[in-house]
């Protein structure tokens, strides 16, 4: 349902990543979804302030480092 809300937000790109093939079709499923209004204020009521989960060793947790490392 979380994909089918981003996609329906303007201004918004959704890239998912699936492996399994099941996931891959409800990935693409949810690109059809229409989602009725209560469902978008139900999803829009929620916290957006509060992270459930941080790991600090996570990829978009680390320093952004371009081109190739000084010796």
């Amino acid at each position: 349902m979380s994909l089918a809300w981003l996609h329906g937000r303007a201004n918004v790109a959704t890239l998912s990543h699936a492996a399994n093939p099941g996931h891959m079709a409800s990935n693409l499923a949810a690109t059809r979804r229409q989602l009725t209004g209560e469902e978008r204020a139900r999803i829009d009521a929620i916290d957006r302030e509060f992270r459930v989960y941080d790991d600090r060793s996570d990829p978009w947790n680390q320093p952004l480092r371009l081109g190739r490392e000084q010796a």
